[in-house]
């Protein structure tokens, strides 16, 4: 009887449910890699601690100790997310601006995000792209890289 069941579905149901199932286990797969990739900073960091040199690195990126926590746990998400963002807003960065101090202080930004699972639920929805301004951090700075013309917006439907 479950055979006949089967048989009786429209095949345009059995796409949805294959592509549901897809892009769920894609998200499984990504979210794998990203614990794994967390568990390799995490001990990267902890090699540089005992060679004494942790300090030194993290000034040079500019980050705290304080900060590490947030950092790892956003990595390796968040070149994703900005990419995903900066895609959904439709904002271009030009190439000379790509590795500006501007971009360098968003992607710092991103890195360090409280915000990561609204970003998450955000980029995977089709809310109004309005509505990155009542989560993302980077808001105003997406605004300045357009009015600075160091990038440009395509104008959303």
């Amino acid at each position: 009887m479950s055979a006949q069941i089967v048989e009786d579905r429209p095949l345009g149901v059995w796409r949805k449910i294959g592509t549901k199932v897809t892009g769920a286990t894609r998200r499984v797969r990504r979210a794998i890699a990203d614990v794994r990739s967390r568990a390799a900073l995490r001990g990267e960091l902890s090699r540089l601690e005992e060679a004494g040199e942790l300090d030194f690195v993290l000034s040079d990126l500019g980050v705290s100790r304080a900060e590490l926590p947030a950092l790892a746990q956003n990595h390796p998400g968040a070149s994703r997310r900005l990419a995903g963002m900066l895609h959904r807003l439709g904002i271009r960065v030009l190439p000379e601006a790509a590795t500006g101090p501007e971009m360098r202080s968003i992607e710092r930004t991103c890195l360090l995000c409280g915000a990561v699972g609204q970003c998450e639920r955000w980029l995977r929805s089709a809310r109004p792209t309005s509505l990155a301004r009542n989560f993302c951090p980077n808001s105003p700075a997406f605004d300045a890289l357009v009015i600075a013309g160091k990038a440009t917006r395509t104008p959303q439907a």
